[in-house]
């Protein structure tokens, strides 16, 4: 039989956040966009908000692209040149690899030790 757990306790609520006024990472913001205002004779100003995002509008039908009939078209040739109707549901997925092979230690390698070498060498 299973062990039973009581219901974890709720996270505090209402609980009293203070106020360390604005960060000093902002109030340096706020006086270097002062100070280049002042430099430049122009303010920053917040542009309002753009019109909201237009919806259900009329989208025409061109038909199929070009690239794709063309593709239809060379694979109905290349199906009737060798005789075989392509059916991608037929087509199986590759085999997953296999996992937890052993894999031998031959040591580090001649070219390896050799650039390691040529550091310590090029370092001292």
């Amino acid at each position: 039989m299973g062990a039973s757990f009581a219901a974890p306790k709720a996270p505090p609520r209402d609980y009293f956040v203070p106020n360390f006024g604005v960060d000093h990472d902002i109030k340096m913001t706020e006086l270097n966009i002062g100070e280049a205002e002042q430099q430049h004779g122009q303010s920053l100003a917040v542009e309002p908000a753009a019109a909201p995002i237009k919806r259900n509008y009329f989208v025409p039908n061109f038909g199929v692209d070009n690239e794709i009939l063309a593709t239809q078209k060379d694979l109905a040739q290349s199906e009737k040149l060798i005789g075989h109707k392509m059916n991608a549901e037929s087509l199986t997925p590759p085999k997953p690899f296999k996992n937890g092979y052993f894999v031998p230690n031959f040591g580090m390698d001649n070219e390896i030790s050799t650039s390691l070498d040529n550091t310590k060498s090029a370092e001292a």
